[in-house]
């Protein structure tokens, strides 16, 4: 992100979160870790963003290029091979791709995903 110029904007957004609480189903706190614990202590490789925010970056600084972009689809497998990444969606469709960018939810389920 610092090759193309997007590092200062990305701090810029960082979202300076002291901890990271984990809750019940009853929506209590069970345990709370130092929000720099996931990346061994290290601050500066940990940049929390509100959703939305590296798609808005990334969108902003490449909307003159050819790139294609998809939205409102999940992954569903990756492989990357010889000259590119296969993707294969939850759709259905598949796909090859340069280079595939996607949030920390790619392989996750956010609240908006049904089974």
């Amino acid at each position: 992100m610092d090759r193309v110029g997007l590092l200062p904007k990305l701090h810029a957004a960082h979202i300076d979160a002291q901890k990271i609480t984990f809750v019940g189903a009853d929506g209590l706190p069970i345990a709370s870790i130092p929000s720099e614990a996931p990346t061994g202590g290290e601050l500066e490789r940990d940049i929390e963003l509100p959703r939305g925010t590296l798609t808005s970056l990334l969108l902003d600084l490449t909307q003159r290029e050819h790139i294609r972009y998809r939205f409102s689809d999940s992954i569903a497998a990756l492989a990357e091979r010889d000259g590119g990444v296969d993707v294969r969606f939850k759709s259905g469709e598949s796909d090859r791709f340069d280079i595939v960018v996607g949030t920390g939810l790619q392989f996750g389920k956010s609240g908006n995903d049904e089974e």
